[in-house]
């Protein structure tokens, strides 16, 4: 895409079933990519993140919100965070060649069509806001959903689209523009927290408390439109702490890196060092770039650039930091292996690629097994015969989904493992890490097709269960998805065991090997139980 515009709906629900039907929405319209769902159960609330040209990104943002409104009811939510409607909120954010003004343009088209086609009031926020007092997305959500019933009545609180009428259903909305924000966090070695804390009401813009002449008064921070706190963090075998940060409209204040070296000037002022940092969540090339810029002045080569700044701002310090799932026009260039279609995928396979390869068509056997039995519990929900069995079958058939969600992303992910192998073998021979470096990309190339191995293993319990439980008629369904099991867990075993080989890290081996020991000892007594079931019924 030339010109990206991100969208960050919140969805009031955590339901897998609502989810899957608004990112399916979503997912409906061209010029659009869905990038990140993040559910939680404990909010009730799921966070979407998009990206698209600006010609349609208001398009696949109102066929989510109407897909919401259509699925969740408001008077029956429960949940921690604050929230005033189905689609809570829903911000446009300027990524790429796009100004603030024309996602205002954006937003206002789509609350406008929110509050006239789908009946929901709207209130538009942050850049989009008509008033001072409507910027804040907390002033205009004060009250929550709850508290909208008469809210909504109040002159001052006029929905900008839509009549002054409570929506029980379906609540309110606040739909607006605000400029990118990156989650960053800093590591600082060190068991106790009072350093990250220091640092951080020292970096954040609004700065600390600090008593002065018998008075506290607030001494405003050293970064602007950085929001930041110090936070414990559990690693095993390390001692750290954050300085976890909002780094808010890069583009405008703070950039990135200049939070880090900050961050890691006052640490080493404060007798400690940093270590790295994270990304949580998504973020910008051109801050990306700006880092590598900052730290390699020279050089104009992207991917140069992308190393430079994940080397120095130390991005891989707890996890790998892979560019083409963290910088969101890298997702949009890189064509997922899961999003393609069956004939695209059959000529890719088929090519002179080495990748993907037995690994990805491991995991895609995987995802059909799951999907099959998926389709049995579905098939049995709703028939008066097995209302017995109606409660274990709706459990079944979210498990077996979720199931089949995370091996699509395996397909890609094996694919990946086996570049990240290449790519090491590609480091020049005279760097020192390059031993390192190989040992632990086979590592993770093992890593990935076990994941596959106990991930199937585990869903042939459902398997089982639906077939010897569900809907008599689709029988012969799950045995095709034991069949396919069988196949996905052997097939990602042995991946697992010929990078395994490569391996000298002997704990690391034995671990492995203990877990293919007890895989395959098992492995076809499941898979002959769900088949002894449906040769019975074919008697």
């Amino acid at each position: 895409m030339d010109r990206i515009v991100e969208s960050v709906p919140n969805f009031s629900t955590a339901d897998p079933k609502i989810i899957k039907k608004i990112s399916q929405a979503i997912k409906a319209v061209d010029d659009v990519r869905l990038l990140n769902v993040e559910p939680d159960a404990d909010y009730n609330r799921t966070v979407v993140t998009m990206v698209g040209s600006p010609e349609k990104i208001g398009e696949a943002a109102f066929r989510a919100i109407e897909k919401a409104t259509e699925l969740i009811d408001m008077s029956k939510h429960k949940g921690e965070h604050p929230r005033m409607g189905a689609t809570d909120v829903c911000p446009f954010i300027p990524v790429k060649d796009i100004t603030e003004e024309e996602c205002v343009k954006i937003a206002n088209k789509v609350a406008k069509r929110v509050a006239e086609e789908l009946g929901v009031p709207t209130y538009l926020y942050g850049k989009a806001a008509r008033e001072d007092k409507r910027k804040k997305l907390s002033d205009i959500r004060k009250g929550e959903y709850e508290g909208f019933k008469d809210k909504i009545l109040l002159p001052e609180w006029k929905p900008d689209f839509g009549d002054a009428v409570y929506n029980e259903k379906s609540g309110a909305t606040t739909i607006g523009v605000r400029g990118f924000l990156i989650a960053y966090n800093v590591n600082i070695e060190a068991e106790d927290v009072s350093i990250a804390r220091e640092i951080g009401g020292l970096v954040r813009e609004s700065g600390r408390w600090v008593e002065k002449d018998g008075e506290r008064v607030r001494v405003a921070g050293k970064l602007k439109g950085i929001q930041g706190m110090g936070v414990t963090l559990e690693k095993e075998n390390r001692k750290l702490t954050q300085v976890s940060m909002n780094v808010v409209d890069f583009q405008q204040f703070t950039k990135m890196h200049e939070a880090f070296e900050e961050v890691k000037k006052l640490a080493e002022e404060m007798g400690s060092k940093v270590t790295g940092s994270e990304i949580v969540g998504l973020v910008p090339l051109a801050a990306i770039l700006e880092a590598g810029k900052f730290y390699s002045p020279e050089v104009d080569d992207q991917d140069i650039l992308i190393k430079s700044a994940i080397k120095n701002l130390g991005l891989s310090d707890l996890d790998k930091f892979v560019p083409k799932k963290k910088i969101i026009e890298l997702m949009i260039d890189d064509k997922k292996l899961a999003d393609m279609t069956v004939s695209q995928f059959v000529d890719e396979l088929g090519s002179d690629s080495a990748a993907p390869g037995g690994g990805s068509v491991a995991a895609l056997g995987g995802a059909l097994s799951a999907a099959l039995t998926t389709m049995v519990s579905n098939l049995t929900i709703g028939r008066k015969k097995y209302v017995e069995v109606e409660e274990e079958m709706q459990s079944i058939h979210a498990e077996a989904e979720a199931i089949y969600e995370n091996l699509l992303e395996l397909i890609d992910e094996d694919a990946e493992a086996f570049n990240q192998v290449m790519e090491a073998f590609g480091t020049s021979k005279e760097d020192t890490e390059r031993a390192n470096k190989i040992q632990e990309a086979m590592k993770y190339a093992t890593e990935i097709p076990m994941r596959v191995a106990c991930t199937v293993f585990d869903l042939l319990d459902l398997t089982y269960t639906v077939a010897s439980k569900g809907n008599s008629n689709a029988i012969t369904d799950a045995g095709v998805g034991a069949l396919f099991a069988d196949a996905a867990i052997k097939g990602a075993l042995y991946n697992a065991r010929i990078n395994l080989l490569s391996v000298k890290d002997q704990e690391f081996k034995d671990k492995m090997e203990k877990k293919i020991d007890n895989i395959l000892e098992k492995l076809d007594n499941k898979k002959n139980k769900v088949l002894a079931l449906v040769e019975k019924e074919l008697q």
